[in-house]
């Protein structure tokens, strides 16, 4: 039986966990952050330090309220690529 749960049913509690100071665990699965982070690898969220360096992972919300996790590969202006 599969447990796992997808984290943008988690967002809510997952913001409030990390914007508290503390850090929250979890993993990820798919391919997109091959080779810095595969299915089987823990990933712990902590509160961002801004501004975002290169190659730093980023865990936010967009606008639809999805959740992404993306690497940092460039920024233009105040937006990150």
């Amino acid at each position: 039986m599969d447990k796992s749960i997808h984290i943008s049913q988690m967002a809510d509690i997952i913001e409030e966990i990390v914007q508290s100071g503390a850090s929250f665990e979890f993993l990820p699965h798919g391919i997109s952050m091959r080779p810095s982070v595969a299915d089987g690898d823990t990933v712990t969220l902590k509160k961002a330090c801004f501004p975002l360096k290169m190659f730093d992972i980023a865990l936010y919300r967009r606008t639809n309220g999805s959740v992404v996790m993306h690497r940092v590969v460039g920024r233009l202006g105040k937006s990150y690529m």
